[in-house]
């Protein structure tokens, strides 16, 4: 019996803990989700914009590019707005994904979570394979390196592509420049969208925030030189459809089939019968049925005394 209770004691307060390092962390996820919705809803519906709470047909649109080809699961693309900002076309969302999990036999008892905000713009073509990050522990190399005109850039930003010219030509001083002020620390070109993300590790991404990082892709889009676009550029695809957001604009019920209407042909008319007056019987008033006589109860009528032959006077018997 002390055994069970002790059995009991021990699974109540890994429950208890279970209540603070799983279950209100993903609670908290939940919350922050649905405000962020909210945010994004309203920016998207001031715009004229699309808006998608949740929109998975995005988690692998853009292939294996940073930051959706690092480890985690249990990913969720929302707060999907997409539109166009002075002719740019443009998708922004948060990427969330589960980095790390601290588990004993199957039991998770807590885990690490990890939210980016992607913002995707669409370049007039598709151009070869082109990625700018910021230096840190683990890219902290020039194993690839393809050096630019600009000293403090090559050594706080590692820039990558598939073609060495055209990144020269494509990263102008003052496409570098703002690159260092704006802060737009990784990017990559992959056919024709230019792919941005930060992270949200202690806040998150205003509505405000998100409009200005779109002004400053607008303006790196902007400078760069228009030979790039003829020279290196190929016929870029339309961009796929927003399905979350067509779904959200589509009624919740589904219409009733409507079925046409049965034609009948007209009904040929039967002329009416017409019927000669009958005369009244005997004893009826003409035009009506017999009434009562006055005096009488309803129901009762008098009839004339009928004449019975007088009996005949036989003289009386002796």
């Amino acid at each position: 019996m002390i055994v069970f209770w002790i059995f009991v004691m021990v699974v109540a307060l890994f429950g208890g803990l279970n209540i603070f390092t799983l279950l209100l962390p993903r609670q908290f996820l939940v919350q922050r989700q649905k405000f962020k919705n909210g945010e994004r809803g309203q920016l998207a519906m001031s715009q004229g914009w699309q808006f998608a709470p949740y929109a998975p047909e995005l988690l692998n649109q853009w292939g294996n590019i940073s930051p959706f080809n690092q480890r985690g699961d249990r990913r969720v693309a929302f707060g999907v707005i997409r539109g166009s900002l002075n002719g740019l076309e443009f998708t922004a969302f948060d990427y969330q994904r589960r980095t790390l999990t601290r588990s004993h036999n199957a039991i998770i008892f807590s885990e690490d979570n990890t939210v980016v905000t992607i913002w995707a713009v669409r370049l007039p073509v598709s151009l070869p394979y082109v990625e700018v990050a910021k230096r840190g522990f683990f890219n902290n190399t020039d194993q690839g390196q393809i050096p630019i005109p600009h000293r403090d850039f090559n050594r706080q930003y590692l820039v990558q592509g598939q073609n060495p010219q055209l990144v020269t030509e494509l990263l102008t001083p003052q496409a570098v420049d703002l690159i260092i002020d704006a802060k737009l620390e990784g990017w990559t070109i992959i056919g024709a969208d230019l792919v941005y993300y930060e992270d949200n590790k202690l806040t998150r991404n205003t509505p405000q925030e998100i409009m200005q990082k779109l002004e400053a892709l607008k303006y790196l889009v902007s400078v760069v030189p228009q030979h790039v676009w003829e020279k290196y550029g190929t016929q870029a695809p339309p961009m796929p459809p927003l399905l979350s957001a067509q779904q959200q604009a589509m009624p919740q019920f589904p219409q009733q089939p409507q079925f046409p209407q049965q034609q009948f042909a007209p009904q040929p008319q039967v002329a009416q019968q017409q019927f000669a007056p009958q005369p009244p019987y005997a004893g009826q008033p003409s035009g009506g049925y017999a009434q009562p006589q006055q005096g009488y109860p309803m129901g009762q009528q008098q009839y004339p005394p009928q004449a019975y032959p007088q009996q005949q006077q036989f003289p009386p018997r002796y």
